[in-house]
């Protein structure tokens, strides 16, 4: 009798692995047939602002389902970033963070001394995480110097202006960018 339970449930596990098997390839099946809907559109964002800044290539990357009647349905797009050999992506901010990516694509030879120098980052950074924007942004940018660099101020957030805190040597060279929601 042992033997004859023993049995059964090795029976009764060879047949849930069967199962599971098939679930497993239709599973596959499945997001093979997903996969062949989806059609992803890369472009490069370059402008004369960004090669002035930075020595990094970005590019926007825009995933699109293709719907069975034939047209096509946006997801939004993903920036992404080449630093020499290094290929990443870059997320914008949404809350209070450093971004040490985004300074490792600076110019070597780079440095803020000046509201021009401020002006110009602000603009260049501003170029890379642009987006096509639904309700105009009547905010006016500005550039403040702070004691370790500046504050560029880029729009608000409740009562808190928000934007990028740029911290530089006394030569001007960028230490740190950060962003923020309560300048």
């Amino acid at each position: 009798m042992l033997n004859m339970n023993k049995s059964l449930c090795a029976l009764a596990l060879m047949l849930i692995s069967v199962v599971a098997n098939a679930n497993d390839v239709v599973k596959d099946d499945i997001r093979k047939e997903v996969q062949t809907w989806i059609e992803i559109e890369v472009a490069q964002k370059k402008s004369t602002i960004q090669k002035m800044v930075f020595s990094c290539d970005f590019y926007v990357a825009s995933p699109k389902f293709k719907t069975p009647d034939g047209g096509t349905t946006g997801i939004g797009g993903y920036l992404f970033y080449k630093n020499g050999e290094q290929l990443d992506s870059l997320v914008q901010p949404s809350s209070n963070e450093t971004m040490p990516a985004l300074q490792s694509c600076i110019k070597p030879n780079f440095t803020v001394i000046d509201e021009d120098g401020a002006q110009l980052l602000m603009e260049a950074i501003e170029s890379v995480f642009a987006q096509d924007q639904m309700f105009s942004d009547s905010f006016e940018k500005q550039v403040k110097r702070t004691t370790k660099g500046w504050e560029l101020i880029t729009g608000d957030f409740f009562e808190d202006l928000s934007g990028y805190i740029i911290k530089t040597d006394k030569a001007g060279k960028i230490t740190q960018i950060r962003y923020s929601l309560n300048l």
